[in-house]
């Protein structure tokens, strides 16, 4: 029964609502347990087609990566097919690649894949959005008084090698959602509502996106913007682990100091990013040998 169950559970957990293997796998598991009680990791892993062992265990626990290999088994065992198939295979791959160069360039094919599977044109908006900083570079310039909706002149002050192409592909987005209208007193496109929140769906790896091309500008910016146009801080710190938790809070604290900053601001004159990362460099518990 509960290969049968399995068959038909990849229609309902589908892979691209899950920005890990791990997660979907998870789930898969989550959902049979409900069906059968006496459902185990053992159980598991030979209706996975990976034999009578723990391996589902340590695959969803990350204590052992998934080949591509395996991947293909999991998938037939959950019966996908088409653009859910592929999404799961470039997923897997992805975080099977064994150094940051590999990922890189897969990166951009698990992106695709992803795409693949929205089912609307509106989703699809959504996730170009999402996906790229550029749409909300240009949603903030004509937010800015004096400001012009002419994509050569949006190119020309947008502080990075962007084509009239790719601005007007960003404008095209945002009207397509609504987040700027035509206004016709001012002859001229202009922001119409406050941004979008992510959908679920879409929120951790549209998100990774987004934080990894600002982080790239951030590299640019130190480069090339002179040091009264930028400022850049970092500091190295040792921290209880239960620490994270009052650091995480602090950052956010001062986001939201920022964005009310933002949003006092009564002649705007420039858009500014605000990068802040919180991640560690080096790990050791007293129990390590």
């Amino acid at each position: 029964m509960a290969k049968a169950v399995l068959k038909t559970i990849g229609s309902s957990v589908t892979p691209s609502r899950f920005s890990d293997v791990k997660g979907c796998l998870k789930e898969v598991y989550r959902v049979l347990k409900a069906q059968e009680d006496s459902m185990s990791y053992l159980k598991f892993s030979e209706l996975l087609g990976l034999g009578r062992c723990n391996a589902s265990y340590l695959l969803m626990s990350g204590q052992r990566k998934l080949t591509l290999k395996t991947a293909r088994k999991i998938a037939d065992a959950l019966n996908l097919t088409g653009v859910e198939r592929g999404y799961f295979l470039a997923l897997a791959k992805f975080q099977s690649a064994k150094t940051t160069a590999e990922q890189e360039k897969d990166y951009p094919k698990l992106l695709e894949a992803r795409s693949q599977c929205v089912k609307t044109k509106g989703e699809q908006f959504l996730l170009q959005f999402f996906s790229s900083s550029l749409p909300t570079a240009v949603f903030e310039l004509l937010a800015l008084p004096g400001s012009q909706d002419d994509p050569r002149w949006l190119s020309q002050h947008i502080l990075k090698d962007v084509s009239e192409k790719e601005v007007c592909d960003a404008l095209k987005i945002l009207e397509h959602l609504d987040l700027i209208r035509f206004d016709e007193d001012r002859e001229r496109w202009s922001p119409s509502s406050e941004l979008v929140a992510t959908p679920h769906e879409l929120r951790s790896l549209v998100v990774k996106t987004y934080h990894r091309e600002m982080i790239q500008w951030g590299i640019d910016a130190l480069f090339t913007l002179p040091a009264s146009e930028r400022f850049f801080a970092s500091a190295t710190i040792g921290v209880a682990c239960h620490q994270l938790e009052e650091l995480k809070a602090l950052t956010l604290e001062y986001k939201e100091k920022v964005l009310a900053l933002s949003k006092s601001a009564a002649a705007k004159e420039q858009v500014l990013q605000v990068n802040i990362q919180l991640f560690p460099i080096a790990r050791w518990k007293k129990n390590d040998p």
